[in-house]
């Protein structure tokens, strides 16, 4: 009799216990209600809305005991990763999932929040779109008329894609890739993505077939930002005239000859040294280019010089008259260059890694007086 009355007794201790436990349980069912939803980012201006990976702070009551919270379309819902241990019966703070690969959308959707009593509590939300990110090119130094992969972010809505500002040929391959098509005569220059959100743009370093040695472009580019030269000889102008006008791309230099023979010769010089610094050892693969302006007149000719610390070599280009009054682009391969002012001969060993001045001259004295030349964006392209 004694052991059964003791099992009773243990039955009806266990009963008692599952019988408070189940009022517990019964006395912490939460309902949870929702007053605001704000992001904590600080371009966000309106409730409910978020832009991907905010942190969100939603504010009411009985949010204790959240189970889960996920954001729900009409086609996915994305779980959010969030901390129990941030939260509060008043409180829930979480970021806004973003993974494409699980559904993720923009725009409005809901965010549904579900506690351990299985009760669940729907919420609208709108997922913001960010303005477009350009990453990186894929390759990063494609060749003209070849293609490239622009990898970035947003590019959802997208409206345009320019090369160098002009409309661009170009495939939307995803919200984070475009295939750009290069033109064929494309340089270096600036790629825009515009999309309804707004717009981003990169320098994209195009494959040209030679290096870029900039020497001076007159605008505080290349090897002399202070652009202080000076003239020699017969050359009239001290020191060399800039100018913003009529010019092909901003400031150039402007040199005259106005028929003096006193010193038999003239040129204009930067009143400091530098190197541009020419990686190819080559005369027959590096050339200088500039654009020039023959202002008067036909039969005029410009001489470049070029001085490699050791000697001064030099090579001119004489107008005809389809070239005087505009910009055009001349080009001098440093293999045809003349030793000693061009006195000398034409040995094609010019240092090219010793490189220190750039002159500019009106050699022979024509006979065209006076002679005016403008000058601007002098550089080397070395080919490889």
């Amino acid at each position: 009799m004694k052991r059964f009355f003791k099992y009773n007794i243990v039955i009806a201790l266990v009963a008692s216990l599952i019988a408070i436990t189940a009022s517990c349980d019964d006395e912490e069912t939460f309902n949870p209600e929702f007053s605001v939803i704000n992001s904590t980012n600080e371009n966000v201006t309106g409730p409910s809305q978020g832009f991907p990976h905010d942190l969100i702070i939603a504010e009411g009551l009985e949010l204790d005991k959240m189970k889960s919270i996920g954001f729900a379309t009409a086609d996915d819902t994305v779980d959010v990763v969030f901390n129990p241990v941030l939260n509060s019966s008043i409180a829930v703070m979480f970021n806004v999932p973003w993974n494409e690969d699980l559904g993720s959308k923009l725009g409005a959707q809901n965010i549904v929040f579900t506690n351990k009593n299985g009760i669940e509590v729907t919420q609208a939300f709108e997922i913001l779109q960010p303005e477009p990110v350009i990453r990186i090119f894929e390759p990063a130094r494609p060749k003209a008329g070849e293609t490239t992969i622009i990898h970035g972010l947003w590019f959802q809505g997208l409206e345009e894609v320019t090369f160098d500002g002009e409309a661009a040929e170009y495939e939307q391959l995803s919200s984070t890739e475009i295939l750009l098509h290069l033109p064929d005569n494309a340089e270096p220059a600036e790629v825009e993505i515009t999309t309804n959100k707004g717009s981003v743009s990169a320098h994209l370093d195009v494959d040209i077939g030679y290096n870029v040695y900039l020497v001076n472009d007159f605008d505080g580019g290349g090897l002399y930002l202070s652009n202080d030269w000076w003239s020699n000889g017969d050359m009239s102008i001290v020191p060399a005239k800039f100018s913003d006008v009529d010019g092909f791309d901003g400031n150039y230099v402007e040199i005259t000859w106005d028929g003096s023979t006193a010193n038999g010769w003239g040129n204009a010089e930067p009143s400091s040294g530098a190197n541009p610094n020419i990686a190819e050892t080559n005369t027959e693969d590096v050339i200088f280019v500039c654009e020039a302006y023959c202002v008067q007149a036909e039969g005029a000719a410009l001489e470049i010089q070029i001085d490699d610390g050791i000697t001064v070599w030099a090579l001119s280009h004489q107008f005809t008259a389809d070239e005087v009054g505009k910009w055009v682009t001349l080009e001098f391969s440093t293999y045809d260059f003349v030793s000693g002012y061009g006195g000398g001969s034409a040995s094609h060993d010019m240092g090219l890694q010793d490189i220190t001045k750039i002159k500019l001259a009106i050699p022979n004295w024509t006979g065209v007086a006076p002679t005016v030349i403008r000058v601007d964006n002098m550089r080397f392209h070395g080919y490889y």
